[in-house]
């Protein structure tokens, strides 16, 4: 066809879906290829309305020289390339094509050019970056440019060798690294080419490059130094090799890869992660990501702004393949409401958010962005909905193109056989269930509510180091050891930094158990202890090489010992088995139990069900009780005397007392005594919230066990809102309107004011406000307090990014005047 078009003239039918149409393919597979066959450099692309494709090759014959350029913005630019012969493409491509080019990325575009442009070959470049932050994309980009800027051949290797694909048999990665000589071991029948000499002349893009052992780096200093390298076997022949080395890592480069690789890699890039790119671009992503939907799918999208000022605001740790998958599977569930209703458009609301993103959507609401960013936020969303179509003009962006991660092609496959008839709506949404299913899989390990009260840094210095420890002893470790020393640390490291005094002597004690019960587990705590100071840079006393090896001995899963107990009762209709369950996932296990007492069950019955669930939990070793108020902290006596188990209580609970109570009790030669002890001296430290519960006056008490019951009652009403922050949030906004107007027996006013506001909260989140016709009168009626609430709101629109109506303001209004005698001199 691109024949022909020189040949004749004609007008061009190179666009997918006229290929669609001739080939019996459905549009979104062949554009797809198509635009895959541009990335391979072996299609030119004309964008417009269609978007058409040309053979590269045909091109080339036709003007009898090679092309570069292989996107034109419009058939114009590309009938004057045919005239001209001189590409119009910028001197930076391919970097100019990517988001944030002239922004967040503009000091590793410098350094990439940088790089592959030093004499006489380039430099070895390390990219450094969080998962999905276009590591990958990056170094392919590289690669592009190098062709584009000829220190590479045109025909140059690119070769992606992932060092984690088989990093559990090192003989196997360095094999396929290298290479091997006939008989050089068992099955190595012939001669095999590694991936090194693969990319001769080209550049080599080694992903997770932290996964080769060190054997495998020191392999790679000959090919650095000098040029050489022997395949697997040879020890008389050395090989030459030209290849442009570049690693990538999620990892800290410090400890991952041995220092003496790291002299040799003169350049470290590194990749920010969706967080750091700031609000603009993060626009052009999530716009450019439903850009795309619409394409693949074939209709228009209409998306409301809340879903746009959701995707902007949500903690995207996953970064640009989270963003992307979670865009995907949201057209993906309003995909299947459009089919039933048979909408020819797809509106796309919160309504259709998975349920794992819901569970985050107040925490989207956070107050880190500065105010500036938040205006220019705000200013960006002053149009009520978002129109994506199908034949929206296409711009290239290759970290949202790359197809590794993508969760929508068997969506779309689906979708075809439905139109087709030859599947149901009832197969689609099985399937979009399924997504969702791994996509909260796999982002859990970046969610986990571990790291709301512990350091991700810790977390991950720890389990860097547990790891290594485990592989070099032959130790076994798992997650909870990962979980429990981590949070254990970073409790640890805040005492350290109030300058907690340490009983060295604790562990001369303890020395004589340690020998004859935890010899092995005494040797890797010395080794953990040891990095660990070494790593974040403190002094760990030593009494902690024994604890730690009492966590290692705990968690291992053939150690049995007996453990205490724990019970955590407070009222409510699920407030206790909630806070047990964080308890429990923070760790990993399934230790503490949570008894609820409903404001209407008796206390009798209350204590029937402790008593038969202190029995059940016992071990020999005695519960601990965490009790809220009341009458619940009178339970562990009457247990006691009543069963002879021993019980210990104490009266408060807080998630830091609850995960430090679950923590200790897991310990082997933990008594009773000692942790209650611990529960009230360390829990303070978590999350850097410290309690002093022992100092709290009862009048204090008594407000903290009121607060906590309107809360409960509060959770059941609010599906989006963190009941405990907007509590505090309207307690202010209620003291406001108490000081500025007499208010008739206030306490009764800021309860009904609590839940009246709450709500209007969250209907102005969901776009569904209360409308009223006599809403200018009641504004007149009463201007002063009209203009006193209005200013009251502000505050609120700007933390949650919305924007109350003036209908809910008069409710409000008449709330206050109704309570309201006067205004306070």
């Amino acid at each position: 066809m691109t024949i022909q078009f020189f040949v004749t003239k004609d007008k061009l039918q190179t666009d997918a879906q006229s290929i669609s149409e001739a080939l019996g393919i459905v549009r979104y597979n062949v554009s797809r290829e198509l635009n895959k066959l541009v990335e391979e450099e072996l299609a030119i692309k004309i964008v417009g309305r269609p978007v058409f494709f040309l053979s590269k090759q045909e091109v080339e014959d036709h003007l009898n020289q090679p092309i570069k350029q292989l996107e034109f913005e419009n058939l114009d630019a590309f009938s004057d390339y045919l005239v001209s012969g001189q590409p119009t493409i910028s001197s930076d491509y391919p970097f100019s094509e990517l988001i944030g080019y002239d922004g967040s990325l503009s000091n590793a575009v410098k350094q990439a050019k940088a790089a592959l442009l030093y004499p006489p070959h380039g430099l070895h470049t390390l990219i450094t970056g969080p998962s999905g932050s276009g590591k990958t994309t990056f170094a392919s980009f590289m690669y592009q440019y190098a062709v584009h800027a000829k220190t590479v051949k045109s025909d140059a290797p690119f070769i992606v060798f992932n060092c984690a694909d088989y990093s559990n048999n090192q003989q196997l990665l360095l094999d396929q690294l290298f290479g091997h000589k006939k008989n050089a071991f068992t099955g190595a029948n012939e001669d095999k080419i590694g991936v090194v000499e693969t990319a001769d002349g080209g550049i080599l893009f080694l992903d997770e490059i932290h996964r080769l052992p060190a054997e495998g780096q020191e392999m790679l200093f000959s090919i650095i130094d000098r040029g050489e390298f022997y395949r697997l076997g040879e020890t008389d022949i050395t090989r030459k090799v030209n290849v442009l080395i570049i690693g990538a890592t999620t990892e800290d480069i410090q400890g991952t890869i041995l220092s003496t690789f790291l002299r040799r890699i003169p350049l470290v890039i590194s990749m920010p992660s969706v967080k750091e790119r700031g609000i603009n671009e993060k626009i052009q992503l999530v716009h450019f990501s439903f850009n795309q939907e619409s394409k693949k799918i074939g209709k228009k999208l209409i998306v409301n702004e809340d879903v746009i000022r959701f995707f902007l605001q949500y903690d995207t740790i996953g970064n640009i393949g989270q963003l992307r998958n979670d865009i995907q599977l949201l057209c993906a569930n309003a995909l299947v409401e459009s089919l039933a209703k048979n909408d020819p458009d797809i509106h796309i609301k919160l309504s259709h958010l998975s349920t794992y993103l819901i569970d985050q959507f107040y925490f989207a609401h956070s107050d880190t962005m500065s105010e500036n960013e938040m205006k220019e936020k705000l200013k960006m969303l002053q149009i009520s909905d978002f129109v994506f179509s199908p034949d929206d003009k296409e711009r290239s962006n290759p970290f949202i193109l790359v197809e590794e991660t993508s969760i929508s092609n068997d969506v779309l496959d689906i979708y075809e056989k439905y139109l087709h008839k030859e599947e149901n709506i009832s197969s689609l949404r099985e399937l979009i269930q399924g997504k969702a299913s791994q996509l909260a899989s796999n982002n859990r390990k970046y969610q986990q509510p571990l790291f709301k009260i512990v350091s991700r840094k810790n977390y991950e210095v720890t389990m860097a180091i547990l790891k290594k420890i485990s592989d070099a002893e032959d130790y076994p470790l798992d997650d909870s050891n990962i979980k429990s020393l981590a949070l254990h640390l970073d409790t640890l490291i805040e005492k350290i930094g109030e300058g907690y005094s340490f009983k060295e002597a604790s562990f001369n004690e303890e020395n004589v158990y340690a020998k004859n019960e935890l010899a092995r587990e005494m040797t890797i705590a010395r080794l953990i202890h040891q990095e660990i100071s070494d790593q974040l840079n403190i002094r760990l006393p030593k009494s902690e090489i024994y604890f730690i090896s009492l966590y290692l001995k705990a968690m291992n899963e053939r150690y049995s010992e007996k453990k205490i107990g724990v019970l955590i009762l407070m009222h409510g209709e699920q407030a206790a088995s909630d806070l047990a369950k964080t308890a429990n996932q923070i760790l990993d296990v399934d230790h503490a139990k949570g008894l609820n007492m409903p404001l209407a069950q008796s206390v009798g019955e209350a204590l029937e069900k402790a008593t038969a669930l202190v029995q059940q939990i016992d071990q020999g070793k005695g519960v601990v009780l965490l009790s809220d108020m009341g009458s619940l902290n009178l339970f562990g006596d009457i247990i006691t005397k009543k069963t002879g188990i021993p019980t210990k209580t104490i009266k408060m609970v807080t998630t830091p007392m609850a995960i430090e109570a679950n923590r200790k009790a897991l310990l082997p030669k933990m008594s009773l005594e000692r942790l209650t002890q611990d529960i009230v001296e360390q829990s303070g430290y978590i999350g850097n919230s410290v309690v002093e519960i022992t100092e709290l006056e009862e009048s204090r008490t008594n407000e903290i066990d009121r607060k906590r019951k309107i809360i409960c009652i509060l959770e059941e009403n609010l599906n989006f809102l963190d009941a405990s922050i907007v509590y505090d949030l309207l307690e202010k906004q209620a003291m406001a309107i108490g000081n500025k107007f007499i208010i008739d027996n206030y306490p009764a006013f800021w309860i009904k004011y609590l839940f009246h506001a709450s709500n209007l909260l969250e209907r102005a989140i969901r776009k569904e406000q209360f409308e009223r016709e006599n809403v200018h009168d009641i504004m007149e009626s009463n201007p002063v307090l009209y203009a006193f609430l209005k200013k009251q709101f502000d505050s609120l629109e700007n933390r949650f990014a919305i924007s109350v109506n003036d209908s809910e303001i008069t409710y409000i209004m008449e709330l206050v005047s109704v309570n309201c005698t006067g205004l306070a001199h």
